[in-house]
């Protein structure tokens, strides 16, 4: 996941680059500028110049070619370049063909006034867009959305129960309580969190980037900031979880259920029902792993614990769920059962 510097830097690079011009002239090759300035190449079709490109060429006093130019041409097209200063010692070469001809010229980067007005131009707006950035991010109203005590206290839950925060910004539908959640991140330092409920935030349009920058130099991490090093770990667990082959398709039924909030409490585990340690017992092949997961819905959550039984070759037998634990059962019957349970433990 993106660190918070890192979000905050990008959205700074996000808002300047908006402002320059749609191409970095200063990165740009010596083949890429000279195209770009005379309108050819990629460029040819915008320009009424189609089929006329420069290219670089290997000779001791030429160093680059203007291709795709009929014979008769070559005379406008020479005046037109040589108002370039850095370029210079025109040859004319006939092409294999009685209409075309190569323009051979020397370019000197150098000399190209063109490009380093250019690059300036492209310099000064930069800065301009940056100077624009910092004003607004120390103009901004961050007295629009708050946090409190309860806020917090629910992301330190969340923090310590291990929760995906890409899951908690799916499973809020409310804007305020959207932000007043990131705000909440923010102040026990929970980067992870910070980084994907700020992209949220900027994807519904509730905050500009600005705005996002303003509320992060506000809103720092306080006494009670929290240690991730345990959770950056745990997201190698839920990595390794999602790309199992024993749990990537409860893995990704589990994704799919967006109204709750699921968070993998144990994984990989000794078997956790009667079933499943009777797969093993009935079957030399089976071997039976054990999960809990913990459910929410608002205010309320519940532990579901349940086994997947695979086949030691490489196969799944099946799915066990302790709260209905008398048989192995295929994955949409599985499906069936723990939406079931959710809407009986949850909705009541």
């Amino acid at each position: 996941m993106k660190s918070l510097n890192r979000f905050i830097r990008e959205q700074k690079e996000l808002n300047t680059n908006e402002l320059l011009l749609e191409g970095r002239i200063a990165s740009m090759s010596d083949i890429e500028w000279l195209n770009s300035l005379y309108g050819l190449g990629s460029n040819s079709w915008l320009s009424g110049n189609s089929g006329i490109y420069i290219q670089n060429i290997f000779d001791k006093v030429q160093n680059y070619a203007l291709y795709g130019i009929s014979r008769d041409k070559v005379d406008d097209w020479k005046e037109r370049l040589s108002n370039n200063k850095g370029i210079s010692r025109f040859r004319k070469v006939n092409a294999n063909s009685k209409y075309y001809a190569i323009l051979c010229f020397k370019y000197d980067p150098e000399k190209d006034e063109k490009r380093k007005e250019a690059i300036d131009g492209e310099a000064e707006k930069e800065k301009k867009a940056a100077e624009k950035f910092a004003s607004d991010v120390q103009n901004a109203d961050t007295s629009k959305y708050k946090t409190d005590e309860k806020h917090i206290a629910k992301m330190k839950a969340y923090f310590n129960k291990r929760s995906d925060p890409e899951r908690l910004v799916k499973s809020i539908k409310d804007d305020n309580k959207l932000v007043a959640r990131w705000i909440a991140a923010i102040k026990i330092g929970w980067e992870e969190a910070i980084s994907v409920f700020g992209y949220a935030i900027t994807d519904r349009k509730l905050l500009t980037k600005a705005e996002i920058v303003a509320y992060t130099e506000k809103y720092k991490a306080d006494d009670e900031k929290v240690d991730d090093s345990d959770m950056k770990r745990l997201d190698k667990e839920t990595k390794k979880i999602a790309e199992s082959w024993i749990t990537k398709s409860v893995y990704k039924y589990f994704e799919s259920l967006t109204d709750y909030t699921i968070t993998w409490k144990e994984a990989f585990k000794n078997a956790k029902t009667k079933a499943g340690k009777d797969a093993m017992r009935k079957n030399g092949r089976a071997w039976t792993e054990g999960f809990i997961v913990t459910v929410e819905k608002g205010d309320k959550s519940i532990d579901v614990t349940f086994d997947v039984v695979t086949d030691e070759g490489g196969g799944l037998y099946g799915y066990v769920l302790a709260a209905i634990d008398y048989e192995v059962v295929n994955l949409k019957t599985f499906k069936e059962m723990f939406g079931s349970l959710l809407k009986k433990k949850l909705y009541d």
